[in-house]
C-alpha cells in the first residue's frame, strides 16, 4: 500500500491519506514531499477544497524520530531557501488557492500538528488527542511551526503546548480555539464532507484571494536565520541526543543541557 494517496472523491472535493496506521501514520521526508506533490497536482485540476486525513486510529503520531534530522534540518539544502521539508510542506498547504480541511481522529501529535496547523480548518473525533512534544527530546522547533500555533491559540497557552509536551483533549483544543468543531467518531466523515461541499457554494475567486491576504497578513516578517539556527543548534545537540536514545529505550531522559 501507498503511504500518501490523494485522490478526487467528488467533483471539486480532494482528500490526501497517510496510509501507515501500524505506525500511527508517523511523517518523514518522503512521505511529506509525496503530500507536497498531491498538492501540486490538485491545483493543476478542478479541486476547489481538499481534505487530509489519516487511515486508521491516527491522524498523525508526528515525525520518525530515527529520521528526525532529515525533516527538520535546513543544512542539506533541501530547498534553495533553506527551508526544512517539513516546512516545504506545511507553506504548500497554506499557499494553495483553496481551502484545505484536517480532519483529525486519535493522535495529533508534533509533526502532525504541525501539519494540521497549517489546514484552514480543523475538524475532530472526540477521542482526538494533541500535543507537540520537542522538549521531550531535546529538540527546539522551528520559529515557523512556533508562530503558527501562536496564531492559533494565543501566546500563553502555547507556551503550554511547547514547554510541557503534555497531550490534551479534544475538547481543551476546541476550547482553545484549536480546532473548529469536534464530532462523534462515527460522523466524522460525513461531517468534514458536508463542510467541504458547504465551502463549495461560495465564490472560488473570493475565497482564493482571501485566503491570501490571510496568509499575507500571518507573515509580515522576514526570515529569521538566527532563529533557525537555534533548530539546527538542537539537531547537534547532547540533549537531542540522549532524548532520542531514551524514546527508543521507552524510558524518561536524563537531559543535563548543552
Amino acid at each position: 500500500m501507498n503511504e500518501i494517496t490523494g485522490k478526487i472523491i467528488e467533483p471539486n472535493i480532494a482528500i490526501i491519506q497517510l496510509n501507515n496506521p501500524e505506525k500511527r501514520n508517523i511523517l518523514n521526508a518522503q512521505y511529506l514531499k509525496s503530500i507536497i506533490a498531491h498538492l501540486n497536482d490538485f491545483k493543476k485540476q478542478s479541486v476547489r477544497c481538499a481534505i487530509i486525513t489519516g487511515e486508521g486510529n491516527s491522524f498523525s503520531a508526528g515525525y520518525d524520530i530515527s529520521k528526525l534530522r532529515e525533516g527538520f534540518s535546513v543544512t542539506s539544502r533541501l530547498s534553495a531557501d533553506n527551508k526544512s521539508v517539513l516546512q516545504q510542506a506545511t507553506e504548500s498547504v497554506e499557499s494553495l488557492p483553496f481551502p484545505v480541511i484536517a480532519m483529525i481522529r486519535g493522535f495529533c501529535i508534533g509533526a502532525g500538528f504541525d501539519l494540521a496547523s497549517s489546514c484552514d480548518f480543523r475538524i475532530a473525533a472526540r477521542n482526538s488527542r494533541f500535543g507537540i512534544t520537542p522538549a521531550n527530546i531535546g529538540l527546539v522547533y522551528p520559529s515557523s511551526g512556533i508562530k503558527r500555533v501562536i496564531r492559533l491559540v494565543g501566546e500563553t497557552f502555547a507556551r503550554e503546548l511547547f514547554f510541557t509536551g503534555n497531550i490534551f483533549s479534544a475538547e481543551r483544543m476546541y476550547e482553545r480555539g484549536f480546532l473548529n468543531y469536534i464530532v462523534d467518531e462515527s460522523e466524522l466523515y460525513d461531517f468534514t464532507l458536508n463542510f467541504a461541499r458547504d465551502l463549495l457554494d461560495n465564490s472560488p475567486t473570493s475565497i482564493r484571494d482571501m485566503k491570501a491576504e490571510f496568509s499575507t497578513l500571518a507573515n509580515l516578517y522576514e526570515f529569521n536565520k538566527e532563529l533557525m539556527s537555534l533548530t539546527e543548534d538542537s539537531l547537534d545537540g547532547k540533549d537531542i541526543e540522549e532524548g532520542m536514545k531514551a524514546f527508543f529505550e521507552k524510558r524518561k531522559p536524563l537531559f543535563k543541557g548543552d
